[in-house]
C-alpha cells in the first residue's frame, strides 16, 4: 500500500525524465547556470538541469489543469523541497542496500525509446531537453530505486501501524453522524435513448420500441436480459443494475418513479431528457445510521491510510533532521 506522499515524490522524480520536448530551462522563471547546482544534500549536489526541467514540467502541469497563475516561486520552492527529499531517500536506499540491476534500467530505457517515431526521435528529445542518454538512464535508475524503497517502507509502516478493531469502533462511535444514511433504493432500468436534437419521428420510434419491451416484461421475460439486449445505458452490461442511489442523484422524473415503487415492482414508461425508461425496483434502504459492520472495513482503510501518511512524514522529517542541507538558490 503506497502513501500519497510517496506517490508525489515519485512523480517529481520522474517528471524530468518524461518532460515534454517543448519545455526548456528558461520556462522556470528562475535564472540558473548550466552545470551548476541549486542545493547540496550531505555533500551531494542537485543540479540546475534537474531543477529547471522539474520546475518547467511542474508549471506546465499546473497550467494543464487550469491553474497557470498563483505564486510561481512557491512552485519552485516546492519542487526543490521534493528534490531534496528524493535525494535523501536515494541516500537512505543506498544505506539499506537497495541495488537495481543494469538489465532493469536497460529494459526501462528500451520501453521509453519505443515511444518515439521518425518525426519525434529520442535523439531530438535529448537535444531539446539538454540531457544525455546516461543522465536519462541515471534518472531511470533512481526511479526504480525509489519504487523499491517504496515497497520496503510501505511494509515497514504497515507492520508498525496496525489499526485495531478497538480503534475502528472508537472512530465509528465518535463520528456516528458521518454514517447517517439517507433513504436509498437499488434499481435497474432499460433506456431507449432519444437524441436531444432528434425529430418527432425519432422520438416516436423510440416510444414504440420501449412499448414493445414493456410488453415483453409484462409477459414475464427476464428484465435483466432485456436490458442487456436493448438498453442504451452503459448499465446494460450489468443487466441495467444501477446499484443503490439516494434522492438528488438522478434526474427528477426518474427519481420520482424509482422511489414510488416497491421492491419487485416495475414502473410504467418514464420519460426523461435522455429518452424512455422502464425501471425495476430491487431493494430499498430506509434512512438511518449505517451499521458498524457495513462500514468497518472502510473505516479501517481510512485510519490505516492516515497512519501511513503520518509515518511517511515522520520518515522524511527524520532524514532531514539528520542531514546537512545547503540551499544555493533564493526565491522571491
Amino acid at each position: 500500500m503506497y502513501t500519497r506522499i510517496l506517490k508525489v515524490l515519485l512523480a517529481v522524480a520522474t517528471i524530468s525524465i518524461f518532460a515534454a520536448a517543448s519545455l526548456h530551462a528558461e520556462d522556470t522563471g528562475i535564472t540558473t547556470e548550466k552545470g551548476k547546482i541549486v542545493a547540496k544534500v550531505n555533500g551531494t549536489g542537485i543540479s540546475t538541469n534537474d531543477f529547471d526541467r522539474s520546475v518547467a514540467v511542474a508549471k506546465n502541469q499546473f497550467a494543464t489543469v487550469g491553474s497557470p497563475g498563483g505564486d510561481q516561486s512557491n512552485v519552485e520552492k516546492e519542487v526543490l523541497d521534493r528534490l531534496i527529499d528524493i535525494e535523501l531517500m536515494l541516500q537512505n536506499a543506498g544505506k539499506r542496500g537497495i541495488v537495481i540491476e543494469d538489465v532493469m534500467v536497460a529494459n526501462m530505457l528500451k520501453s521509453f525509446k519505443e515511444q518515439f517515431d521518425e518525426n519525434n526521435t529520442f535523439n531530438s528529445f535529448l537535444e531539446t531537453n539538454s540531457i544525455t542518454e546516461e543522465e536519462v538512464k541515471g534518472q531511470m535508475r533512481n526511479q526504480l530505486v525509489l519504487q523499491e524503497l517504496q515497497v520496503v517502507l510501505a511494509k515497514e509502516f504497515a507492520e508498525k501501524n496496525t489499526v485495531s478493531d478497538e480503534k475502528v469502533k472508537a472512530f465509528y462511535d465518535s463520528n456516528v453522524d458521518r454514517f447517517n444514511q439517507p433513504e436509498q433504493v437499488r434499481a435497474s432500468h432499460i433506456l431507449i435513448k432519444v437524441d436531444s436534437d432528434g425529430d418527432e419521428a425519432a422520438s416516436q420510434k423510440a416510444r414504440d420500441e420501449i412499448e414493445a419491451i414493456q410488453q415483453k416484461v409484462t409477459l414475464g421475460e427476464d428484465f435483466s436480459e432485456l436490458a442487456r439486449a436493448n438498453s442504451s445505458c452503459p448499465s446494460s452490461a450489468q443487466g441495467g443494475d444501477l446499484g443503490f442511489f439516494g434522492k438528488g442523484q438522478m434526474v427528477k422524473p426518474f427519481e420520482d418513479a424509482a422511489f414510488a415503487l416497491k421492491p419487485g415492482e416495475t414502473s410504467g414508461i418514464v420519460e426523461t431528457q435522455f429518452g424512455y425508461h422502464l425501471i425495476k425496483m430491487a431493494e430499498k434502504k430506509d434512512a438511518g445510521i449505517v451499521p458498524f459492520e457495513d462500514v468497518k472495513q472502510r473505516i479501517s482503510d481510512y485510519l490505516s491510510q492516515l497512519q501511513l501518511d503520518m509515518a511517511q512524514q515522520e520518515y522524511t522529517k527524520g532524514l532531514r533532521d539528520k542531514a546537512e542541507i545547503t540551499t544555493l538558490i533564493k526565491f522571491d
